[in-house]
């Protein structure tokens, strides 16, 4: 099972085995020579405490023999999945967008008791949403768009048509410094406060990237963007944008985002520090980038799992002129990625919001 697919847990798997356990699918061709021949799964320390205390509390039976009958469950779950009727599988989308909307409001730490307020919906109550039957009936598609929208996740993910989560933005800030500018000012005066969260992996060698180009191994680096909200009730909340992901292998990748890092370094320059657009550099693991990348993972859980793992960087480092780690090519992007495009103009729109 991938991350982003239905989430299965032993309660529903052992259902499915007690309901499907008679049925054989037709595609499956059992070999009965092969019957109880013995087979070798490697566990880590932390799964095989779990599977030892499982098996211990199903009825003191052997640990290979739950795993045995954990992994038959999500045979005939797998398989029963695929015979459903039309209806069933219906139902079973809008059980899963259900579940992937509250999902969605717990992942970014606002309580049950909350999440009626924040839907905007008078029809829309705390008991609702305690009332599956009740909560489903009210599950349309204007729901479905706006909650999408408003935590910048996929519509097809949330109405349960799909498993990846989170697209990447296109055309955020490659080619499109200006615009990426524009719209962070534009938050910015919306009252949302945004940070630049600039991601690269915990192995990243950037000085290699830069030396040897794409014939060095790709140093994936992107963007995440951070708003802060306020449900009614005033408590706190963050919502993580995905930006464009690339490579600092390749230098116009390189250079439209050190562009983009030298705006933003400056901007204390030109209008006080309470209306400045923060810039924050964060390391993850390399498993967690790719899972981010494609949309396995919703990035308020990538970056709280990041926490405490993956060190801080300071991406400014690489525009400053006395302390740029890159400074051969610091006058280029100067001139051409950033003067060319006037990018100066955006600090008057800047000090207008503070």
């Amino acid at each position: 099972m991938t991350v982003g697919s239905t989430m299965l847990n032993i309660q529903s798997l052992f259902a499915s085995l007690v309901g499907q356990g008679l049925e054989k699918a037709a595609s499956a061709k059992p070999n009965p020579e092969l019957a109880g021949a013995p087979t070798t799964i490697r566990l880590s320390p932390e799964a095989r405490a779990f599977f030892t205390a499982q098996a211990e509390a199903f009825g003191h039976i052997s640990m290979s023999a739950f795993i045995a009958m954990t992994l038959e469950g999500v045979m005939h779950s797998t398989k029963g999945s695929d015979q459903l009727r039309p209806q069933e599988q219906l139902q079973r989308r809008i059980e899963l967008s259900r579940d992937r909307l509250l999902h969605l409001f717990l992942a970014h730490g606002i309580q049950a008791h909350e999440i009626a307020s924040l839907l905007d919906d008078s029809s829309i109550t705390t008991a609702t949403l305690h009332d599956s039957n009740a909560f489903i009936a009210k599950l349309d598609d204007h729901l479905v768009q706006r909650v999408a929208s408003q935590f910048q996740v996929s519509r097809d993910w949330l109405a349960g048509k799909s498993d990846q989560c989170v697209e990447t933005a296109s055309g955020r800030w490659y080619k499109n410094t200006d615009g990426a500018i524009a719209a962070l000012v534009r938050m910015l005066k919306e009252g949302l406060r945004p940070e630049v969260l600039v991601i690269r992996s915990s192995q990243a060698d950037f000085q290699r990237a830069y030396a040897g180009g794409d014939a060095a191994p790709w140093a994936d680096v992107g963007i995440i963007i951070r708003t802060e909200r306020e449900t009614p009730a005033g408590i706190n909340y963050s919502v993580y944008e995905m930006w464009d992901f690339e490579r600092w292998n390749y230098e116009k990748c390189r250079h439209y985002l050190k562009a983009l890092f030298l705006w933003l370094s400056r901007q204390s320059e030109n209008v006080s520090f309470h209306g400045r657009i923060r810039l924050l550099g964060r390391e993850m693991e390399p498993d967690l980038i790719k899972r981010l990348k494609y949309g396995q993972i919703l990035p308020v859980e990538a970056i709280r799992l990041s926490v405490g793992k993956g060190e801080v960087w300071y991406p400014d480092d690489y525009v400053d002129s006395k302390l740029s780690l890159e400074a051969d090519e610091l006058a280029l992007v100067q001139k051409y990625f950033y003067e060319e495009r006037n990018l100066d103009a955006y600090f008057a729109e800047l000090a207008s919001t503070t």
